[in-house]
């Protein structure tokens, strides 16, 4: 706790999730980097700004077009799954699904409660483990 405050506060402070960091937090941050007047002013500047800002949006639910769903349907002799953004696994077809996760539900919708749930599917997953 160089600044006076603790990791994840810095943390969430530097990532954009609290945005209501005081002054006096500011200035031990401030002196804990060692900053100059400049320095000092463009931080109380940045943290006016992000107070300002409103909250990020959650991100919208991606689905798959028409046009992806067909594409799978016409490389059905080849394994395919269709990843999102942020790697979310959207769509695969038959060989996808056997190769990428034939202990699953074909239906990737409720892959994470899938894993999550189950002593047969747990089993199977450890299985595969060293």
């Amino acid at each position: 706790m160089l600044a006076g405050i603790s990791a994840p506060y810095y943390t969430r402070l530097e990532q954009g999730q609290s945005r209501n960091a005081s002054r006096e937090v500011l200035d031990a941050i401030a002196n804990a980097m060692r900053s100059d007047e400049s320095e000092r002013a463009h931080l109380h500047a940045l943290a006016r700004a992000s107070q300002r800002g409103r909250p990020a949006d959650r991100p919208r639910v991606e689905r798959i077009t028409s046009a992806t769903s067909a594409l799978l349907a016409a490389i059905e002799g080849t394994p395919a799954i269709v990843l999102g953004r942020r790697s979310d696994v959207l769509a695969w077809n038959r060989p996808g699904h056997g190769l990428f996760a034939g202990h699953l539900d074909p239906d990737p919708s409720g892959r994470l409660r899938q894993v999550r749930v189950g002593a047969a599917r747990r089993a199977a997953c450890l299985r595969f483990g060293p």
